[in-house]
């Protein structure tokens, strides 16, 4: 017991939470004038959703019924989104009116402890892909600057999970910025935008690295995983109470919690290292959770998950950013740069660094554009393959963070 004590005593000295209350707090509360949670919430109630129908007969495009994204919607798929656009309009208005806000909390309740309602992030997903159907519309339209507000508007609903202190608020919020990466690469193979809307593009991209927005997760998830293990929360079914009573009768209940705080711990603090020093301690770590047979640790599988996934995440953002560079040198100088190294300082500072290699991203022309790539969390480079596929030899998914632009020499006149 005094070994979780004094764990507990660490955590709280270093500024973070520990109960469930702790942690209530230490999600950030602002004024209505300064929340866009409730515009979001307008949004959400005013989306109209497809009729059970509609889905069945497939009215929108699924991501394999997508063109190239340098080719045209055919009439029928066009249709139906340009009528899911309009049926949406109100819930589209809110949502580029939610992101002028800066600041935003979802009205969550942790000491609900699990239990506590997230329904929002199913919201926040529905809307990130209406988001992207109106990017798309844009860009079939060649209209940059819708286009480039939808994308920030994208950029905005993710962020506004970015204090949100839980591990599935951050995937959301990944998810979000995922979906404004890919939104993006086709309104850049149909489009040119100007210079003062891929400055403003990147630095949203940029900023969406933010790895403290990670630790917010691991910090909540430590929380509910304390409130668990010691009881706070009640444990739903019989099997789960008779799970802690024979664990408190042998004594591993508090040697679980410790290795619980310890594995967090470890967590927290991998993400000040190098990103190749986090791929290597994410790795080793999912080896050891699959290990694991407690019931009282079960959560660690959620905990382990994340690391791997904001690694990906960094790569793609980079990916991004640097597409976005070379675009601007295109814009000025009315041809591709031959090398990432040709970029000025402006454009983009230092080359970008690939997370899983520590080395800079890759760039190839091709016969009519590019691609920017990381080599992906096998650190193989596969030269920019876009498709993911397993190897028969190692049974390792083999797959490139790629974002590629195959627009030709169209140039926006000043």
């Amino acid at each position: 017991m005094a070994g979780v004590a004094r764990r507990l005593e660490a955590i709280r000295a270093a500024g973070f939470p520990v109960t469930l209350e702790e942690l209530d707090a230490y999600y950030p509360t602002f004024p209505p004038w300064q929340n866009a949670a409730d515009f979001y919430a307008l949004a959400f109630a005013k989306q109209v959703l497809l009729t059970s129908k509609e889905t069945a007969e497939h009215r929108l495009p699924t991501e394999k019924d997508l063109p190239k994204d340098d080719e045209s919607l055919d009439e029928k798929t066009r249709k139906a989104v340009l009528e899911y656009i309009d049926r949406n309009a109100a819930a589209l208005l809110l949502l580029h009116e939610a992101a002028k806000f800066k600041t935003c909390r979802y009205p969550v309740n942790f000491s609900l402890g699990p239990r506590v309602p997230i329904s929002h992030l199913i919201a926040i997903r529905r809307s990130a892909l209406l988001l992207r159907l109106e990017a798309m519309v844009a860009a079939e339209e060649d209209d940059p600057d819708r286009a480039a507000e939808v994308i920030l508007s994208m950029m905005a609903l993710g962020n506004s999970l970015i204090d949100e202190p839980v591990i599935v608020s951050q995937k959301v919020r990944i998810l979000c910025c995922r979906l404004s990466g890919i939104a993006l690469q086709r309104v850049m193979n149909r489009v040119v935008l100007a210079e003062s809307q891929m400055v403003d593009l990147q630095a949203a991209f940029r900023a969406a690295e933010d790895f403290e927005a990670i630790i917010r997760g691991y910090v909540g998830a430590r929380c509910l995983g304390i409130a668990l293990m010691r009881q706070a929360v009640p444990l739903r079914g019989a099997r789960r109470s008779i799970d802690l009573i024979v664990r408190r009768a042998v004594g591993l209940e508090d040697s679980e919690t410790e290795y619980y705080l310890d594995v967090m711990a470890e967590h927290i603090s991998v993400l000040q290292r190098p990103y190749p020093e986090q791929h290597a301690f994410a790795k080793s770590m999912d080896r050891s959770i699959r290990a694991l047979r407690s019931p009282g640790l079960a959560n660690l599988a959620d905990v382990c998950a994340l690391l791997p996934d904001y690694l990906k995440h960094v790569g793609y953002m980079r990916c991004v950013q640097a597409a976005l560079a070379v675009e601007r040198f295109r814009l000025a100088n009315a041809k591709l740069p031959e090398a990432l190294s040709d970029l000025v300082a402006d454009l983009l500072g230092d080359i970008p660094l690939d997370p899983f290699d520590d080395k800079p991203l890759r760039y190839r022309k091709l016969e009519e554009g590019y691609v920017i790539y990381s080599v992906g969390p096998d650190g193989r480079d596969d030269g920019g393959l876009r498709q993911s596929y397993r190897d028969r030899k190692s049974g390792d998914m083999r797959e490139d963070l790629t974002f590629t632009v195959t627009r030709g020499p169209k140039i926006a006149q000043p």
